[in-house]
């Protein structure tokens, strides 16, 4: 289909800025392929605009914002930005914002439109996993504009003030701005007496029938700028002078001017249309319950004002039955407007009242059916009987006596509004967030602003306080002030010490690398003999390793009683040192979440304060944590906290000894004070990158601690020796040892997976263990995503997507979103998972948690890829290894043995709906659908024993046939014709695996390696018969991977291509993907696709032409929810109507329903050179309709009364069931033929009315029907 753009959705801010939000549904952008793809017109800022899109090459999509029909000598500012949304995670929207100053938009200067050349890259925008695409052929993208004005301003000549013409004037051109036409009119003199002596200004609308409601100030070069004024324009008027626009017309200003010219202007901040409606009083006393008013807008739509009345005045806008007339299918109109009740008897604006206090009401009309907000005002019904109320006309013609009230209608906008039929592609909650965010981030300047102002401000207190010490100190009556006053000024210089130094530094993360905390101390090692002692008995008695990893409890009550004494003193000298309160101190840690094992004792004090600021970590944090680390370093020395050593710190944590625990001090800022943890999670969801959200994690601290405390005793004893294990093992770098927090998360979910399998009781704690051995070992298994762990205690993880953000290559580590911070993936910690593995893996070997371990190639460093072959040189090996290693000459004649575990090793595998059993030795695939099946057998020695490989021997890469010859032992091709002419085709290109590309030349990005050892997340692989040829494997000739992800032989995609549809009737079921049946789609096969899909278009279009003229457009098959062709009228006019391809012009012409043709039995025998169109026909005959011409000519089959299919002996036309008995019946004599009604194959129909609905000559002879489409057919 062709690409589009439609608006989609508008939101109006009521903001300071006037934020407008257009969000336009980008369909197809696939198919964009140069700048012909706009959207419809919309209203901006008084001025019509459009937005349009194109494909300036090959990588990147461009968005523009262009003005529609602009005058001179105007122009429109505004600050506007283009987002294409993500749906997945809208943190990874691409956004482009113009200038801060905005851009100026204007006829003068050709310069009408603005936007970005390269705004987003097209396999970006396109893939089917990023989030930018959805629904298979649609994009979001939203336009935000703000701070707009429309400027006019022109040089006017001022005319000689004489006795003949004492009050000149002069106006400017006329303009346009908001659908009104506007002048300025100058008075050099004045306009009247009153006023002479002055220049007077006056706006001028020239726009009858409606009022124009504007901002506004007037513009005189060389004069301060007049205050904005409101005014209400009545149709053809001039404004009352307002003040600041009249000065003098003596003085040194006017004598600077040149020519006696002056340059005059006007500043637009906003223009509104406002119709006056006149609701009639049907009794002098009493309002109707229901009154109808019509009115129309300046754009020609009808509306109607109802007013309902209780006791309280209510209004409603409708739509008049004209309203949505005309509007284009999945369109509605969203209109917002405002009502103010008038006086008309007084010019005082005083007296209006209006009647909506909440901003402009918002209505949704679309056909035969609208959704609009009420007016509810708080005037009384009674109040507007009254004889004297301001708000009363009454009318006596003479004829008619009636009274009414004058409401102004403000219509603020009015835009037509693209419905898709499926719902909405954003929900209701991440609308509101992502609106929300909008609204916060014009308030981010303004937060910055405030953060330095209030820094200014403590700096100044500060300088007071400490002037103030000084004086008190230096007073011999107040020695002991010195230790009252806390002295804050050093904190604060340490702070903005190193807050310049990395302000100085060329980029922020320089200092981050330096700041890794404490240093990694290996535990020492047992002696081998006492280690392998200790693991025996573990074996024999598990409980033995729990004694060992639970702490002594009088030793633990010792410790977390003067640790809590310790918390204390660290909080007051906090407090009195530092220029910030501490509102509480949350205990975590292993102390803190009574999970501490014997070989290690550690706790997390999170301070939390509304003193810090609640975002802009990457600001401040690292330079407040050098300061609080400093100012403990010297209280530990001055002796103020006793017993602390070892001070370090990283980014976002002071670190150091208490005795022999190792403390960490975490500041954070306490959301408490700002709406508790939904304000953090909202807050986290504006966030954009992992690097920003990681500061935010302390704040959490309080739901952590609590989701550990609530796990089972048995959990936390588990939690316990898994840290026992880790604090004991030699990780050699810290950033290679995981966290408590992760274990004990992960040990929390190997016990639910434990309680899955045991249901209905308690798992064993080895049960347990086996269980978290098997999830960690499984995140080495490649997966084509990573593992999500995720839990629902204190929100639901589907409101939040969190990705892995690092930069392991090769590896696809699971994602453990922390249940008390939805943006936190826990397990980026440790930077690589491969030590984690191995070493979980040798320790459970060591406890018998797991089988002994199965041969691992020694060719690969990863320790995990399963050996297959031993050879007696090299070792045990992989197949990739054995292959390579043996292809040179010194290695080919290595004596290599299959293992046995290997050879007699079944597998099986489904792919696709395609079923296989593969052996070392034999493989056999079989497909269920279509019965077919292939069997291979690998060579083996004589008489079924296993084979020693002892030659070098190579194989074709195409046919696997083997052979000595040189090129095929460096894995080319054999001689034969068949591969020979594969290879023309195929890709030359290796994999970075070492494997061969098996797709085709001149590809932009290869076929990925379909060797499953390689890419096993693959659904298909080598082995896997083509599912169009069912007769060899992918990996026997060149093959294409499709857009849907399926790949088969692109020989075979060719001539299925070139064959066609299979019978007489077009159909397009060949040009379908033979597994998913998605449209085909690759670049090398776009030669034969191209004219194939003009095909579909043409036969759609007459399809639905007919469709229209037998007004089938709503019939039940296609309105009825649920149906098969439910809103699809394509798919139901290509099920009803046959069409078949013209052998003469290459045409698809109308042949009947496709009943008829199933009713005929298709017949798959026939003749395509008697398929002729009525077009190509003998037409001398057929009358031509002036309007088609002969596209749509159609005759009468001559033997029954229907329309006919094909062309014979080039004199005969039948139907396709006439057709497939055509001896018989061309034998029949005139007499035995039946009258109209005739049905096929000469078979007499009952009743007299004909089916074709004509009169014709009798059966037997020929006639031509004329056009098809003008004629409205209607077949049996």
């Amino acid at each position: 289909m062709a690409p589009s753009i439609q608006l989609h959705r508008f939101l109006a801010l009521q903001d300071k800025e006037r934020t407008h939000i257009f969000t336009f549904l980008v369909e197809n952008p696939q198919e964009i392929s140069s700048f012909d793809v706009r959207s419809r017109e919309f209203q901006f800022a008084g001025h019509r605009w459009y937005v349009y899109t194109g494909k300036p090459n090959n990588e990147y999509f461009s968005f523009y914002l262009r003005i529609v029909n602009l005058g001179k000598d105007v122009r429109v500012h505004t600050v506007y930005s283009f987002n294409v949304v993500n749906l997945v995670n809208y943190q990874n929207n691409y956004t482009y914002h113009s200038p801060p100053t905005g851009r100026v938009f204007s006829r003068d200067d050709d310069a009408l439109s603005w936007g970005w050349k390269e705004f987003i890259r097209r396999e970006t925008l396109l893939k089917p996993n990023g989030g930018f695409f959805f629904d298979g052929n649609k994009v979001l993208v939203e336009l935000e504009c703000k701070a707009y004005k429309t400027v006019f301003e022109e040089n006017v000549e001022l005319p000689k003030v004489g006795q003949e013409n004492p009050y000149p004037m002069v106006h400017t051109s006329p303009f346009s701005v908001g659908g009104f036409a506007w002048q300025i009119r100058i008075f050099p003199d004045g306009p009247d007496v009153e006023n002479r002596g002055n220049v007077a200004l006056f706006l001028h609308c020239t726009t009858s029938n409606h009022l124009a409601k504007i901002k506004a100030r007037f513009l005189i070069e060389g004069q301060p700028s007049p205050t904005v004024y409101e005014h209400t324009f009545p149709p053809n008027s001039i404004s009352e002078m307002p003040s600041g626009v009249a000065f003098p017309n003596k003085g040194e200003f006017m004598k600077s001017l040149k020519e006696n010219q002056l340059r005059v202007g006007v500043e637009f901040m906003s223009v509104t249309e406002v119709n006056e409606v006149h609701v009639t009083l049907s009794e002098p006393n009493s309002c109707p319950t229901v009154c109808v008013t019509p009115f129309e807008d300046l754009s020609g739509c009808p509306w109607v004002l109802k007013t309902l009345q209780a006791v309280k005045l209510k209004l409603k806008m409708d739509q008049n039955e004209k309203t949505t007339s005309g509007l284009m299918e999945f369109y509605h109109r969203h209109v917002m407007w405002n009502a103010t009740l008038v006086s008309p008897g007084t010019e005082d604006v005083s007296l209006n009242v209006a009647l909506n206090t909440k901003g402009p009401l918002v209505g949704y009309f679309g056909e035969n059916w609208s959704d609009a907000d009420v007016i509810k005002s708080d005037l009384a019904v009674e109040d507007l009987a009254l004889t004297d109320n301001p708000y009363r006309t009454d009318v006596d013609d003479g004829y008619d006596r009636y009274s009414y009230v004058s409401i102004h209608v403000e219509i603020v906008s009015n835009h037509l509004l693209y419905k898709t039929p499926t719902p909405s592609p954003t929900g209701d909650r991440e609308r509101k967030l992502l609106y929300s965010a909008r609204k916060d981030r014009t308030q981010v300047h303004a937060r910055y602003q405030e953060l330095l102002r209030q820094k200014a401000l403590l700096a100044s207190k500060c300088q007071n306080l400490t002037r103030e010490r000084t004086r008190l100190i230096g007073d011999e009556k107040n020695d002991v002030i010195s230790q009252i006053v806390p002295d804050f000024s050093k904190f604060l210089s340490d702070v903005m010490l190193d807050l310049s130094q990395r302000a100085a530094s060329k980029g922020r993360l320089q200092a981050r690398e330096t700041r890794v905390g404490r240093p990694y101390k290996a535990t020492p090692q047992l002696d081998e003999k006492e280690r392998q002692k200790k693991l025996a008995d573990y074996r024999e008695n598990f409980s033995l390793l729990l004694s060992d990893a639970r702490p002594n409890l009088s030793e633990l009550a010792v410790v977390q009683q003067y640790m809590g004494e310790f918390k204390e003193i660290l909080t007051r000298f906090i407090e009195a040192k530092a220029a910030i309160h501490v509102s509480g101190v949350i205990t975590s840690g292993s102390l803190g979440t009574n999970t501490t094992c014997s070989n290690r004792w550690d706790v997390d004090f999170v301070l939390l304060s509304s003193d810090l600021p609640r975002i802009g970590h990457v600001m401040w944090m690292p330079s407040f944590v050098v300061a609080l680390a400093k100012m403990l370093e010297e209280g530990a020395i001055e002796g103020k906290l006793p017993d602390c050593s070892n001070f370090t710190y990283t980014n976002y944590s002071v670190q150091f000894k208490h005795k022999d625990v190792e403390v960490d001090i975490l500041p954070a800022y306490d959301w408490q004070h700002e709406g508790g943890f939904d304000a953090l999670y909202e807050e986290l969801l504006r966030q954009r990158t992992s690097e920003n959200l990681t500061w935010f994690c302390p704040a959490a601290a309080q739901r952590q601690k609590l989701f550990i405390e609530e796990q089972p005793d048995q959990v936390k004893d588990l939690i316990m020796v898994i840290k026992f294990w880790r604090n004991a093992a030699d990780w050699n770098e810290r950033k290679w040892r995981p966290t408590s927090y992760l274990l004990a998360l992960l040990l929390i979910r190997a016990y639910e997976n434990a309680c899955h399998v045991v249901e209905g009781s308690l798992p064993s704690n080895k049960t347990v263990m086996k269980s978290f051995v098997k999830l960690i070992l499984s995140t080495g298994n490649p997966r084509p995503a990573p593992m999500r762990i995720a839990w629902s205690r204190f929100y639901d993880p589907k409101d939040y997507n969190i990705e892995y953000s690092g930069s392991m290559s090769g590896e696809c580590p699971p994602i453990v979103q922390d249940p008390a911070n939805p943006a936190n993936n826990v397990a980026e910690m440790p930077v690589s998972w491969l030590p984690f593995r191995r070493m979980l893996e040798a320790w459970a070997h060591d406890l018998g948690l797991m089988e002994s371990p199965s041969l691992t190639c020694d060719n690969h460093d990863d320790g995990s890829t399963p050996a297959i072959v031993l050879c007696n040189e090299c070792g045990n090996l992989c197949s990739e290894c054995d292959r390579y290693l043996h292809l040179h000459k010194r290695t080919l004649f290595h004596q290599r043995q299959v293992f046995k575990e290997e050879e007699e090793a079944i597998r099986v595998n489904l792919h696709e709906g395609c079923g296989r059993i593969k052996l070392f030795w034999f493989m056999a695939l079989a497909d269920a659908n279509t019965l077919k099946a292939i069997v291979e057998f690998k060579s083996r020695a004589p008489g079924g024993q296993r084979k020693h490989v002892t030659t070098g021997t190579g194989v074709c890469r195409f046919c696997g046939r083997s052979s000595d010859d040189g090129q095929l032992a460096v894995g080319n091709v054999c001689s034969d014709p068949a591969c020979q002419q594969h290879a023309a085709r195929a890709c030359t290109r290796t994999h970075q695996c070492g494997h061969l590309c098996g797709g085709v030349k001149d590809e932009e990005s290869c076929l990925p390696c379909l060797q499953p050892s390689c890419n096993p997340a693959l659904n298909q692989d080598a082995d896997d018969m083509c599912m169009v040829c069912f007769t060899d494997a992918l990996a026997a000739a060149p093959a294409v991977q499709l857009d849907c992800g399926h790949i088969f032989h692109y020989s075979c995609c060719e001539m299925q291509l070139q064959k066609q549809w299979a019978g007489p009737r077009i159909t397009f079921s060949f040009m379908h993907c033979s597994i998913c049946k998605c449209e085909i789609k690759h670049p090398s096969l776009d030669c034969y696709l191209a004219p194939l899909r003009d095909l579909v278009r043409e036969v759609e279009r007459k399809a639905l032409q007919r469709l229209e003229y037998e007004g089938l457009n709503e019939c039940e098959s296609i309105t009825a929810i649920g149906g098969r062709f439910f809103n699809d009228r394509v798919g139901f006019a290509l099920s009803k109507y046959a069409y078949y391809m013209c052998c003469k012009c290459k045409k698809a012409y109308y042949g009947g329903e496709v009943r008829c043709d199933a009713e005929a039995g298709g017949a798959d025998i026939f003749d395509p050179q008697e398929l002729i169109c009525g077009a190509c026909s003998d037409i001398s005959c057929a009358q031509i309709c002036p309007k088609h011409g002969t596209d749509f000519l159609e005759y009468k089959c001559r033997y029954c009364c229907s329309v006919a299919v094909y062309f014979c002996f080039g004199t005969t036309h039948f139907c396709q069931p006439c057709h497939d008995d055509f001896q018989r019946i061309t034998a029949l004599p005139k007499s035995d033929l039946p009258h109209c009604p005739a049905g096929h194959k000469t078979r007499q129909l009952e009743g007299e009315e004909c089916p074709l609905h004509v009169v014709h000559p009798p059966t037997g002879e020929e006639f031509a029907l004329g056009c098809g489409v003008c004629r409205n057919a209607h077949t049996f």
